[in-house]
């Protein structure tokens, strides 16, 4: 369920203000890994799978420091949407515009920007989760 009042962010120290640059450049990290994925080729999955590692990891500690500097931690919000009905690919770009969403939403409603980077972290890891079931079920095939 998203917030649905403006929770704008006030930063108590300059050390508190110095998240802000660290959430954004790990969400611009965070995009332009997806964004690699997104347009790798077949052939290149063991790459993906560690860019997609990446990619989740960088979301987490967004949505964690975000969630330390302001106090979000009894804030769990769940994805309502049907990831298990999307494709990996599919995850993949649910992630990349939660990122793209709720960055700007950083300084004005940083309740809903953390709901945005928790929603993405749950999209990148249901896309691991599916990546890793495919890539079992192909050891499998060739295996017999």
């Amino acid at each position: 369920m998203l917030p649905s009042k403006q929770s704008r962010l006030k930063w108590r120290s300059p050390t508190q203000s110095d998240y802000a640059s660290k959430i954004r450049r790990a969400v611009d990290n965070a995009i332009g890994l997806i964004e690699k994925i997104l347009t790798a080729k077949e052939n290149e999955q063991e790459a993906v799978k560690r860019i997609l590692w990446h990619a989740a990891e960088e979301t987490e500690y967004a949505a964690a420091l975000l969630s330390l500097a302001q106090g979000f931690t009894d804030l769990d919000p769940r994805l309502e949407s049907d990831l298990k009905r999307m494709t990996t690919r599919g995850k993949l770009s649910q992630a990349k515009a939660f990122l793209q969403e709720g960055l700007p939403l950083l300084e004005d409603n940083g309740e809903l920007c953390y709901v945005k980077l928790r929603y993405a972290v749950q999209a990148l890891r249901s896309a691991q989760v599916a990546s890793s079931r495919r890539k079992r079920a192909s050891a499998r095939l060739e295996d017999e």
